[in-house]
This record gives structure tokens, C-alpha cells and sequence, in this order.
């Protein structure tokens, strides 16, 4: 029995690395059915962890919630109370399962992980091991759509669901910069494509390969987030190349000045890709900060109960089956997302459990969630299944082991 779930953990794990950047092209390419893959791999855990929980009561196991966990805890049951006494339940429903999805994910491995049989180590090593190779093929994959004429094959194809490609749309065809195809590999779109690939290169370090072949990854990566023209996700590579160049730099180097210089150049880089390329003159730059302003004011209405369902891609769907207009308003900040769909209490515990997270996070794992917390400053990154469970779980994953 214990060898089975050990092997059933193995195989969920892989299954999500694997499949999560290309979670675009499975909606778009298989049967409606086959959506639900992320959310059986979800139950299966749960299923799992539970099992796992009951044999420990049998050995009267003392269970204890850390700080982290009892945050995620209380922001599902808070998000829950909303959406059970909502005057539209199916909408607040659909929101709660965006919202939740990376508080869900984490609460499920963090549990599992609290048996000190199950290495945490061992399951990143693991999901690593699937999930970058997975980016490397989504990303060639994207390269022959947009450069090398996979586009005529792919128009013959589109989705109707609010989460993959725009609905009745093709593949390279819903973002464009100066009529250029963003790079979106096989996820919904470039946003999402980059933010798994700025995941992807946080775990490089992992594969513990020879220094050429680290490098030559993180090159694909770097080029694929760039091809994505994701400006939240340039900045995170950045940061998390700038963490992993601090961290492994020689003790008998001066640091303080390195660094000081090292923020110098990162500064600007990002200035450079901002204006060199005319990516703040692009449409929807202001936005980035129209949006959270108008996110919060609109909480600050109903600030005890917020507005859950009435923002984010719930509204998206629920005006795309009333009107077959995907449009809605969107808060271009997770932060404020949740102050305005969940209230006061349901921001402070989204802010609790980043904050908890991430001090108990592992030296390796600091980099990604400095480059997570600024994400999630410029984007709502987690309206988006594939980005949610996949930060979820590293985050998890990179969390330093509990006492027993």
C-alpha cells in the first residue's frame, strides 16, 4: 500500500509538469472532456493525502497546521462563505476556483509533505525533471506556429472555452505587436507561456547539468519569454538570473559592490526593454495601472464582502454566455483582485500566506518567489489554471520541511 501511493505521487507529479504548458493545446486539439485533466490530477492528490492523513491517525499521529497552511486554509473556507451566500452562485463558484486554485494546490502538497517520508527534494528534483523539457518542446512547438508556417496547420483549429485561445480564434493570431505574433508555445497565451517559463528557469539549477547545458536552457527560456514580449516575465527572469548569479558568486568576491552593480545593470535592462523596444507605447500599458486603481476602488465599496465573480474571467464567461462577448473587468493585479472580489479579510489572507510562504522558503527557492511577488504585482496571473497550479506546487515544493 505505502510503495503504491509513493508511486502514485511519483506519477501525479509528472503528470503535472508535464502537461501543464501544454494545457492550451490539449483544450484546443482534444475532446471538451479532456480540460478536466488538471483538476482529476487534483483530486487524485487530495484522494491521496487523505489516505495518507487516516494511516497517520492510526499511529495517533499529532497533526499541526503551519502558519502557510492555516492561511490557505482560511482563505479556500472565506472564499467559500462568499460564494455560498452570493446572489449569483455560479459565477462567485467559477471565480473561487481561479482565485483558490494556487492556495488549493499548495494546501494539498504542504499536507502531503508533512510525512517526513515524502521528500520534498526529491518531488521537485522530479517535477523539474518533466516540466523543463515540457517548456523547452511548447516553446519549439510555438516557434514553428508563428516562423516556420505551423500556422496553416493550426487554423484549422479553435476553442470555444474562455480558457484556452480566444474563443473562435486561431493559435498566433490573438496577440500581436506591430502585426508580430507573441510567442504563446502551447498554453492559452503568451502571458501564461511566459510565466510557466519564468518557473521553468528557476529550476534549472536542479537538473544539475554541466555548465553549458544549464546555459543553453536558460538561453531557450530567455529567448522564449523575450518572443512572449511579456514585460512582467522579463522582469522576473531577471530577477531570478540576477538571484542565481548572487547566490552561486565566490565568498572571496566583494558582494555588496557586486550586487549593487549587478541591480544597476538589471535596472537597466528592464529600462531598456521598456523603451528600446516601444513596449510601454504598446496598447494596454496603461492599463497595468488603470486597472488595480479602479480594482480598488471598487472594493472599497464593499469591502467586507467584495465583489466575488463580478471581476476576473467569471465575468469574462458569464458575459460570454449571455452576450458571446468575452470581455470583463480584470484587476492586472493579484493583490487587488483579491481586495475587490474577496474583501478585507480575504486580501490579508492572501498577504498572510505570501508572507508565511515565503519565509519559509528553502535558499533556492527565494529567488523564484522575489520574481513571483512581482508578477503578481503586474498581472493577474493566477486568472490563469496552468500558472496557479504550477506556482502552487514549487511553492510547496521549495518550502523548507516543518518540525515534526
Amino acid at each position: 500500500m505505502l510503495q503504491a501511493m509513493y508511486k502514485l505521487s511519483n506519477w501525479l507529479t509528472i503528470s503535472l509538469a508535464v502537461l501543464l504548458p501544454w494545457h492550451g493545446a490539449i483544450t484546443v486539439f482534444l475532446p471538451d472532456e479532456f480540460r478536466w485533466w488538471k483538476e482529476l490530477v487534483l483530486i487524485l492528490l487530495i484522494g491521496l493525502v487523505m489516505l495518507s492523513e487516516w494511516r497517520a491517525a492510526k499511529r495517533n499521529k499529532v497533526f499541526k497546521f503551519t502558519e502557510a497552511e492555516l492561511c490557505a486554509l482560511g482563505f479556500l473556507i472565506w472564499g467559500g462563505i462568499l460564494a455560498s451566500v452570493s446572489g449569483d452562485i455560479k459565477s462567485a463558484t467559477i471565480a473561487m476556483r481561479y482565485l483558490g486554485l494556487p492556495f488549493l494546490t499548495f494546501f494539498i502538497w504542504s499536507i502531503w509533505f508533512q510525512n517526513p517520508k515524502n521528500n520534498r527534494a526529491k518531488a521537485l528534483e522530479l517535477f523539474a525533471k518533466g516540466f523543463i523539457p515540457s517548456c523547452l518542446i511548447a516553446t519549439a512547438f510555438g516557434i514553428w506556429i508563428t516562423k516556420l508556417g505551423g500556422v496553416d496547420f493550426v487554423q484549422n483549429f479553435y476553442s470555444t472555452t474562455i480558457s484556452s485561445w480566444v474563443p473562435g480564434q486561431t493559435i498566433p493570431l490573438w496577440h500581436e505587436i506591430n502585426g508580430v505574433a507573441r510567442l504563446q508555445g502551447a498554453s492559452s497565451g503568451p502571458i501564461e507561456y511566459s510565466h510557466l517559463l519564468v518557473a521553468a528557469l528557476a529550476l534549472v539549477p536542479l537538473l544539475k547539468r554541466k555548465l553549458i547545458e544549464s546555459s543553453l536552457v536558460k538561453l531557450i527560456l530567455v529567448v522564449g519569454i523575450a518572443m512572449s514580449a511579456s514585460r512582467s516575465a522579463m522582469i522576473g527572469a531577471i530577477i531570478i538570473l540576477g538571484w542565481g548569479a548572487w547566490k552561486n558568486m565566490p565568498k572571496s568576491w566583494p558582494r555588496k559592490k557586486i550586487s549593487i552593480i549587478g541591480i544597476m545593470l538589471g535596472l537597466a535592462t528592464i529600462i531598456g526593454l521598456l523603451l528600446g523596444t516601444n513596449i510601454l507605447q504598446r496598447a494596454g500599458t496603461n492599463d497595468h495601472f488603470r486597472r488595480p486603481y479602479q480594482a480598488i476602488i471598487a472594493g472599497h465599496e464593499n469591502f467586507v464582502s467584495g465583489h466575488l465573480g463580478q471581476w476576473g474571467p467569471a465575468s469574462k464567461i458569464k458575459n460570454m454566455t449571455e452576450n458571446n462577448n468575452d470581455q470583463g473587468p480584470i484587476a492586472e493585479n493579484v493583490i487587488a483582485d483579491w481586495w475587490v472580489q474577496l474583501g478585507a479579510l480575504g486580501m490579508i489572507l492572501g498577504v498572510a500566506w505570501l508572507f508565511y510562504v515565503t519565509i519559509g522558503l528553502t535558499v533556492e527557492g527565494i529567488g523564484f518567489a522575489i520574481a513571483a511577488i512581482v508578477m503578481l504585482n503586474l498581472a493577474s496571473i493566477f486568472d490563469m489554471t496552468p500558472t496557479a497550479i504550477a506556482w502552487g506546487t514549487l511553492l510547496a515544493m521549495f518550502h523548507k520541511d516543518s518540525k515534526k
